[in-house]
């Protein structure tokens, strides 16, 4: 089984306010946690998962986490979060029919997110990943509520929708 943790523009407002607003208040002062904490983020989602490691920990479970940003010593990704956002279904590939069918016109050439998100298009972003360190795969679970980190509830129907259209995609083009 793998976790995967998206965070949203909603997660700064939150979460991420409180964490700063509760820093501050420990150093002193907003001058001191600038000074002491180098990348707030980072740090941020490290307090936040130490509470979940604990509880793990007190399950005997063994596991590893992996942030977006965890990399090999060859520097190469340890992890393909794009990949995991598919595999999880916390992100698709639109085409361009899929603009056509709300009457929106598909993003003139050039960049372009990979995954992209009718309802905050490049703003999620796919942080960490909570894989177990078995050595093989046992369980796999599709976890797709990810509770207060998410900003929006009905986008689970859009997701089903969007299933069913890449499977029609794939057996038509079997055929």
């Amino acid at each position: 089984m793998a976790l995967l943790i998206l965070s949203t523009p909603n997660m700064f407002d939150v979460a991420f306010r409180k964490w700063v607003v509760q820093k501050t208040m420990e150093f002193g002062s907003f001058d001191k946690v600038s000074e002491l904490v180098t990348s707030p983020i980072q740090n941020f989602l490290e307090d936040r998962l130490d509470v979940m490691s604990d509880k793990l920990r007190e399950l005997e479970e063994n596991f590893e986490i992996l942030h977006d940003y965890s990399m090999t010593p060859q520097r190469r990704p340890k992890i393909l979060m794009q990949t995991c956002g598919h595999v999880a279904g916390a992100a698709f590939y639109y085409q361009p029919r899929h603009f056509r069918e709300e009457n929106v016109d598909w993003p003139p050439p050039g960049k372009m997110g990979p995954n992209l998100s009718p309802s905050s298009s490049p703003n999620v972003k796919l942080k960490i990943t909570g894989l177990p360190n078995r050595g093989g795969v046992d369980q796999v679970q599709d976890v797709r509520d990810v509770g207060e980190m998410s900003s929006d509830s009905s986008n689970s129907s859009d997701s089903s929708d969007d299933e069913r259209d890449s499977k029609k995609t794939a057996s038509s083009s079997k055929s």
